[in-house]
């Protein structure tokens, strides 16, 4: 089986898809190589291209407003690593910040994958979990594994389309990527 990298923008279940496939029987870790491979969002960098180790790059998202939320809680210690590879983001507003973080950060993670996949679709009957199987190799143990979708989850804000009415090119930017992602998020009346 050729390794495995599964990457995305940090809060995005990288944890829960490595605890997936280890309960799945893969030595996967989160954030750490291991004999598998490994998922986690620190391997969004442009040389993991160059990484022959893997041969196989997937691209997790996770709901996009939900994300950005959480990503509100970052310490400034992942602030500074994400600006080592996208570039400076606002400090005075976290709301941006987290946003502008999604955004750039998923844009250059599917650009390094070769297929992208939405974490709520890994679950059994799902043409999502035939194709990640189909895609990865891995034959999906019955019964499905029990991984917690509250793993590794924190108390976050929570961002509604609202809280961009005075930033409407930034929601314009995060409505079409979440569109293309297959996530659709309106603003309700």
């Amino acid at each position: 089986m050729m390794r495995l990298c599964i990457t995305g923008c940090s809060r995005s279940g990288t944890g829960w898809i490595a605890e997936f496939c280890r309960r799945s029987g893969l030595d996967i870790g989160h954030e750490k190589v291991r004999a598998d491979g490994v998922a986690g969002w620190m391997w969004t960098m442009p040389e993991i291209e160059a990484r022959s180790e893997f041969g196989l790059i997937l691209h997790q998202v996770r709901e996009p407003l939900a994300t950005i939320g959480s990503t509100m809680t970052h310490r400034a210690k992942v602030w500074e690593h994400v600006e080592k590879v996208i570039g400076p983001l606002p400090k005075d507003n976290a709301l941006l910040r987290s946003a502008f973080y999604w955004i750039r950060w998923n844009i250059v993670s599917e650009a390094l994958a070769s297929w992208t996949y939405r974490v709520e679709e890994i679950r059994p009957g799902t043409a999502t979990m035939s194709e990640w199987s189909a895609r990865t190799g891995i034959v999906i143990p019955s019964p499905f594994p029990d991984v917690p979708r509250n793993l590794n989850a924190r108390r976050h804000p929570c961002v509604r389309p609202s809280d961009f009415a005075e930033y409407p090119e930034t929601w314009q930017q995060i409505r079409a990527l979440s569109a293309r992602y297959g996530y659709s998020i309106e603003v309700t009346q």
